[in-house]
């Protein structure tokens, strides 16, 4: 049963988005609601472990995953009218809008205002701790997740530095992503070596070793961003771009803003 990470059975079942302005919910979700989440993310822990299993040729782990995705179109279908076989059938067909990914990544400054970065166990070169983003964590809960996998850190979430578009910035990846860098606050862990990284250090921006294609901009932007000199959050409007809109940002900075 192959199965594609795009589609959630959910959306088929939730009314569509209000346009009034959204509140944080204090309430409880339903106990209906909280099944058909913990499905999604069974389906999601399924989607990503037949991927692997699948790329390494572990067919007992491929026989396993299988099992965890019907267990998880079992689980939606005690809570909808649908039966457990037209759920498959929608969790292999992929019916649904297929959107970019989602990457979320973690600027981490210390005390001397050096940003963290992790040398690639794939090639060799340095980037911004981040990866993808998981069902059932919101983009914050990513980027610290990412990091503390990657290097061993412990960060705080502060603020959104930026949204880039990966078609815009020289990545290499093969699919459409929007990439969220955070500035977070180093609050615990030693950073070093991971299981995708072969070194984890602090480096000044003029001491800057050879970066990843794509995490240019990023580590720019998170430097000014330490410095005070963005005053809104670093987003792509339009291709080709990109000068006028740094400029923008730039130019609506508080004086006198500066990380400490």
């Amino acid at each position: 049963m192959p199965l594609s990470p795009r589609w959630s059975a959910t959306s088929r079942s939730r009314a569509p988005c209000s346009r009034r302005p959204i509140s944080p919910v204090s309430s409880q979700p339903s106990p209906r609601d909280e099944v058909q989440r913990i499905a999604d993310e069974l389906r999601s822990i399924a989607d990503v472990g037949l991927h692997w299993a699948r790329l390494d040729g572990r067919e007992y782990d491929v026989e396993r995953f299988v099992r965890i995705a019907r267990l998880s179109a079992r689980l939606f279908a005690l809570t909808d009218t649908r039966d457990v076989d037209e759920i498959e059938r929608l969790y292999s067909g992929d019916p649904f809008h297929v959107t970019p990914k989602v990457c979320a990544e973690a600027a981490v400054f210390d005390d001397h205002g050096r940003l963290l970065l992790g040398r690639r166990a794939d090639n060799g070169l340095w980037c911004i701790p981040g990866g993808w983003t998981d069902v059932g964590e919101t983009a914050a809960e990513s980027a610290a997740r990412e990091v503390r996998e990657e290097t061993g850190a412990i960060v705080a979430v502060r603020e959104l530095i930026s949204v880039l578009d990966n078609r815009f910035i020289g990545s290499a990846a093969p699919v459409h992503a929007y990439h969220f860098t955070f500035r977070c606050e180093w609050i615990g862990g030693t950073p070093g070596p991971g299981h995708e990284t072969l070194d984890a250090r602090f480096f000044a921006q003029r001491e800057l070793p050879p970066i990843t294609p794509g995490h240019e901009l990023k580590i720019d932007l998170a430097f000014r961003h330490w410095r005070g000199e963005l005053g809104t959050t670093y987003f792509d409007h339009q291709h080709g771009d990109q000068t006028n809109q740094l400029k923008g940002a730039i130019d609506g900075s508080e004086a006198g803003h500066t990380r400490h």
